[in-house]
C-alpha cells in the first residue's frame, strides 16, 4: 500500500488575521471544518484576503480533512465563483489524478476503515486531538485499479449529493412548517 504523500500533495489551510466582522470587502470564499462535516460547500461566507503565492487557493478534486477531533473528509467542488480558501483546522490533499480517484479518496477516508487509520495517527500531547502533516503523509492507502476507484468514487459522490438534497428538501419542508403555524 503506498503513503499518501506518494499519491498527493498535502498542504495547509489558511488561518484568519482579523475576526469575520471586520471584513468590508470579502473576495473569498471560506471553508470551515462544519462545511467539510457536513460536505456542503454552498453559499460560503466570504473573506477579505490579498492572495499570494504562499496561499494555497483550493482547486476542484481537493480533498479537504479537518485536522482537529473529528476527522471528517470532503471532496471540494466549485459551487462558489470566487477563490476559495479552507481554514487552518483542515488539510487540503491535493490528488494525482494519475494514480488516485479524488472521490475514491475522500470515501476512503471516510470509511470504517480509514477513520481507524486516522485515529490512529492522533497526537496525544493536548485534549484536543489533531493530525501532524507529516503523519498524514505516512499514511498508508489501499489502492485498487484506477476503474475500481472511479467506480467506488462515483458511487460516493452520487451518494453525498442524495445527502446534500435531502438536507435541503427537509430544510424548506421545515420552513413551510413554521410559516404554516405562525399563520394560526
Amino acid at each position: 500500500m503506498p503513503l499518501l504523500n506518494e499519491l498527493a500533495s498535502i498542504h495547509s489551510g489558511y488561518s484568519l488575521r482579523n475576526p469575520y466582522a471586520e471584513f468590508q470587502r470579502p473576495n473569498v470564499g471560506w471553508i470551515t471544518p462544519s462545511h467539510i462535516i457536513a460536505q456542503n460547500f454552498s453559499q460560503l461566507p466570504g473573506i477579505e484576503v490579498k492572495l499570494v503565492k504562499n496561499i494555497t487557493v483550493l482547486k476542484p478534486g481537493d480533498v479537504l480533512l479537518t485536522n482537529r477531533v473529528q476527522f471528517k473528509a470532503a471532496l471540494f467542488t466549485a459551487e462558489d465563483t470566487r477563490p476559495t480558501l479552507a481554514s487552518a483546522a483542515a488539510w487540503i490533499i491535493r490528488p494525482n489524478p494519475q494514480l488516485v480517484d479524488s472521490s475514491f479518496l475522500a470515501c476512503w477516508l471516510n470509511s470504517a476503515q480509514g477513520q481507524k487509520a486516522l485515529h490512529g495517527l492522533e497526537n496525544d500531547f493536548t485534549t484536543n486531538k489533531f493530525i501532524r502533516k507529516e503523519d498524514l503523509g505516512n499514511l498508508r492507502i489501499p489502492l485498487p485499479s484506477l476503474q475500481e476507484q472511479y467506480q467506488i468514487g462515483s458511487l460516493y459522490a452520487c451518494l453525498t449529493k442524495q445527502k446534500n438534497l435531502l438536507e435541503q428538501r427537509f430544510n424548506l419542508q421545515q420552513k413551510l412548517l413554521n410559516a404554516l403555524v405562525a399563520n394560526i
